[in-house]
């Protein structure tokens, strides 16, 4: 009962790591994309208000993405509230 106990967490643990890995590299991938967003934003338009970067850290990377293109035909800063609708 012991072998058997001790190779179930075994088992387990591997994969709880493996989706902790996963996790990890998910939310490094949605940081980045945030990063640029902020990065470009903040380069074209000046400094971003506090609740605008946190709404920005807080999407998608999917979201992330579509924003990351659908800036490059930003004219304004305000063009960011019509872009997320």
């Amino acid at each position: 009962m012991q072998k058997g106990y001790e190779q179930g967490w075994r088992e387990g643990f591997k994969e709880g790591f493996k989706i902790g890995i996963e996790e990890g590299r998910k939310l490094g991938m949605q940081q980045q994309a945030a990063y640029l967003v902020l990065l470009q934003l903040q380069h074209r338009f000046g400094d971003l208000g506090q609740s605008q970067q946190e709404r920005i850290q807080g999407l998608s990377k999917d979201t992330l993405e579509d924003l990351i293109e659908a800036q490059l035909d930003f004219t304004s800063i305000a063009d960011l509230a019509c872009a997320r609708k």
